[in-house]
């Protein structure tokens, strides 16, 4: 008897998948990033997704109009001191661009 209710309290505290997957979510807009949306992530792991870098790329680096790809830091936690990979920013200013030359 009391396997089975070992068994029965088991079964009730099973988990779903959902339940175990953490999903990731934008540390700017806070929107969860959803399966097979492009995101980035600096160095140390801070995520930002696409619309949030693409905005941040647009409102921050180009206005200045030097922008050092591999210079570029972190832009959800002022304290982190890592970058963004180059060909992650490069898609922004060429995506910037194009919208541009439109």
């Amino acid at each position: 008897m009391s396997g089975k209710c070992s068994i029965e309290a088991l079964y009730d505290a099973a988990l779903t998948l959902e339940d175990v997957v953490v999903k990731p979510e934008c540390g700017l807009c806070c929107e969860e990033i959803g399966f097979g949306e492009e995101f980035s992530c600096c160095g140390h792991g801070h995520i930002v997704c696409k619309k949030c870098l693409l905005n941040y790329v647009k409102k921050t680096l180009v206005p200045v109009h030097i922008v050092w790809l591999d210079n570029v830091r972190c832009c959800v936690d002022s304290d982190c001191r890592e970058f963004y990979k180059r060909k992650e920013l490069s898609a922004c200013l060429s995506q910037i661009l194009e919208k541009s030359k439109n």
